[in-house]
This record gives structure tokens, C-alpha cells and sequence, in this order.
């Protein structure tokens, strides 16, 4: 295993710096160093702990990705920007620190970490990116500060340990006891299965086709449309306004 320690003379651990270097377990980097840089210690699979000087303000992308063993990172406050993608399958990663001066978690900031169980989110995020804690299978704590205004697809994605003690807390002061997710699935004008056995209904069977949204419906509709026989869909088309159907002859004049 590999002891290195940077140079106090050096202010940035360039792009891909400690690339898979597998057999270093541990870095010293000095209070000189203000960036690292985009795959700076990616694949660095020995490495167990760091220490991030308060004198770095960026950290790039995918940084510290796939560091395997790396159990702990706390990014201090003088950080002011972090890329995407920074801690993404560390799977031994038990615990995430965020600065406060982060208004933004990339795209899967630290997504397959599926050792982690606790998150720290600064009052400054605003924003959570595509996939940021995504597939993070053991994650059960995470408090979102009222300052994020948006929250993006899969977020959350495989979090099947996971409980949203800000969001549970506003929900009861709120007066509400539990919350309903409830999303019917797909948009049809009309729904038939082709291959259930002849005993079974089929899903949307027995629905109310004449609304667009029922709670007792599994699909959205769209009703009072015209529907074509299925031996003309080929050459039969809609205006894009709906408005009117059409055919598109084969036959030249």
C-alpha cells in the first residue's frame, strides 16, 4: 500500500492526478491546494479516508468516484462549487457533509453509494439533480432544508431505506397524517390486453373510459375522440390540431 504526500508548493491536484492509482490508502493534501480538479482520484479503490483542506473552493467531476473503500468525506465550507458524478460507487461511504455555500447537488453526486446511511444537507442547496443520491440502497436520513425549490428525476431512485424526516415533519404540522403518492399509469384512448388467459380481466378492463382521470382508473383517457378501425390505421392520420382526419392515398394521379 501507497503513503503520498503533496507538495505545500502545489495549489491544484490536476485532472486525473491519482487515476486508478488502486494501491494508494493515503493522501495528504496540503492547505495550499485550492482545486481539484475532474477525476483527480477516481479508481483509487485502497483509499479509505481524506481530508479536504478548508483552503479548496472547487472540487470537479467525479473527483473522488468509484474510491471503493472511502468511508467518510466532509467537504468544507470554503467549497464553493462541486461537480457531478464527485462520489459516485464509493460503496464503503457511510456519511456525506455538504458546505454551506452549495446551492446546487450535480447529477448523481454520490448515486450506487449503497453504503451510505446518513446525508447533511445545507440550508443553501436549492437545487437536487437528476439521480443525485441514486440507488444509495442503505441511505435512511436525509433532512431537505426548505431552501430547495426543485428536486429532479430519480433522485431517490432504489432509496428503499430511506425516510424524509423534514418532509414527514411539515406533512404533521401541516395537519396531514400520511401522504398518498398515487400516479395512474400511461395515457390511452383505449386499452385491451391481447393475451390474458380467458378467465382473467384484463387491466383497464373495467374502467371508465368517458373521464380523463379517475382514482379508480389505472390509466388517464382520452375520451370523446375518434378512434379508427385497426385496418385503417396505416394510412389514416390526424391533423395536429385534432381536428379533422385524413387519408394519404398510395395511388399516384
Amino acid at each position: 500500500m501507497i503513503k503520498f504526500e503533496i507538495p505545500s508548493s502545489i495549489k491544484t491536484i490536476g485532472k486525473y492526478s491519482f487515476y486508478n492509482c488502486s494501491n494508494l490508502a493515503e493522501i495528504t493534501i496540503p492547505s495550499s491546494v485550492e482545486s481539484i480538479e475532474e477525476n483527480a482520484f477516481e479508481g483509487c479503490k485502497s483509499l479509505v479516508n481524506i481530508t479536504i483542506p478548508s483552503s479548496v473552493k472547487e472540487i470537479g467531476s467525479f473527483a473522488f468516484s468509484n474510491c471503493s473503500k472511502l468511508k467518510e468525506i466532509i467537504i468544507p465550507s470554503s467549497v464553493k462549487k462541486i461537480g457531478d458524478h464527485i462520489i459516485r460507487q464509493c460503496y464503503s461511504l457511510e456519511k456525506v457533509i455538504f458546505p454551506p455555500a452549495i446551492e446546487i447537488i450535480e447529477i448523481k453526486f454520490c448515486s450506487n453509494c449503497t453504503n451510505l446511511t446518513e446525508v447533511s444537507i445545507s440550508s443553501s442547496v436549492k437545487t437536487i439533480d437528476n439521480r443525485a443520491f441514486y440507488e444509495c440502497t442503505s441511505l435512511s436520513t436525509i433532512k431537505i432544508p426548505s431552501s430547495v425549490r426543485s428536486i429532479g428525476n430519480y433522485v431517490f431512485y432504489k432509496c428503499k431505506s430511506l425516510i424524509i424526516l423534514s418532509l414527514i415533519k411539515r406533512t404533521h404540522a401541516n395537519g396531514m397524517k400520511f401522504i398518498l403518492d398515487f400516479v395512474p399509469n400511461h395515457v390511452a384512448r383505449q386499452y385491451h390486453s391481447i393475451s390474458k388467459p380467458s378467465n382473467v380481466k384484463g387491466l383497464g378492463e373495467d374502467e371508465d373510459k368517458s373521464v380523463h382521470f379517475s382514482p379508480n382508473n389505472n390509466f388517464y383517457y382520452l375520451p370523446n375522440q375518434l378512434v379508427l378501425p385497426e385496418s385503417l390505421c396505416s394510412d389514416w392520420y390526424e391533423d395536429e390540431n385534432r381536428r379533422s382526419i385524413f387519408r394519404i392515398s398510395s395511388q399516384r394521379k
